[in-house]
Parts: structure tokens; C-alpha cells; sequence
């Protein structure tokens, strides 16, 4: 029988332009948790966030208490020039899986953004 398995761990979607970060989930909001700390103090480098779950595309501002469905960007261009690129995308016009609402995995936003700018 064949093995289906995967035996590696598939590369991240990186961009040269940006640097990203998923927002964290309820569940490791506690004021006490380390990973928490660590998010929280990780987050103030960040520009903006973009939707990835729900309402796909809407560009939020940075807010650590916000949903866990913001995929956080560091613009990391000389004219900070992502921000305008992902607001210029039509999110909808892309093909996405649905589980209760549109979804988008990070490597869609990060080959949207590729094709675009």
C-alpha cells in the first residue's frame, strides 16, 4: 500500500516585502501566559492586519484584543507601499475554501499581494 503521508512539512508563504504574524487565539489571552507577553511586545512592530476568516480582506489596525482571524503585516518596503497593495486587491474575486465563512490561508494573501504589486 502506498503511503500517502506528507514527510515534510510544506515551506511558509514568505514575501520580501512584508513579514507576517496570525493573531492569537482567545485561549492564550491569559494576562499570565508567556506566549501571550511575548505576542503582545511581537505585535507593536506590526503596520496592519488584513482579514482572513469571515470578512476576507478588510484591512484593521493593529489591536491585540481584536478577533483571531487577522493575519498581522510588517510592511518591511522602503515607501511602505503593502498596505496599498493589499487595500487594491479584490479578496473576493479569489478562489478560497468556505468552513462556515470565507477563508483565506496565508499563502493566498502572500500570492495575491506577489501578483499585484
Amino acid at each position: 500500500m502506498k503511503d500517502l503521508r506528507i514527510p515534510t512539512r510544506p515551506p511558509t508563504a514568505r514575501s520580501d516585502d512584508f513579514e507576517w504574524i496570525m493573531s492569537e487565539t482567545p485561549n492564550n489571552r491569559h494576562p499570565d501566559c508567556r506566549k501571550w507577553k511575548k505576542y503582545k511586545s511581537k505585535l507593536k512592530e506590526y503596520d496592519f492586519g488584513i482579514v482572513y476568516w469571515g470578512t476576507i480582506g478588510q484591512i484593521r489596525e493593529v489591536d491585540p484584543t481584536a478577533s483571531s482571524t487577522v493575519l498581522y503585516i510588517k510592511d518591511l518596503t522602503e515607501d511602505k507601499s503593502v498596505r496599498a497593495v493589499m487595500e487594491s486587491i479584490d479578496w473576493h474575486s479569489l478562489p478560497c475554501d468556505f468552513v462556515g465563512a470565507p477563508h483565506l490561508h496565508p499563502r493566498q494573501i502572500v500570492e495575491a499581494y506577489e501578483e499585484h504589486k
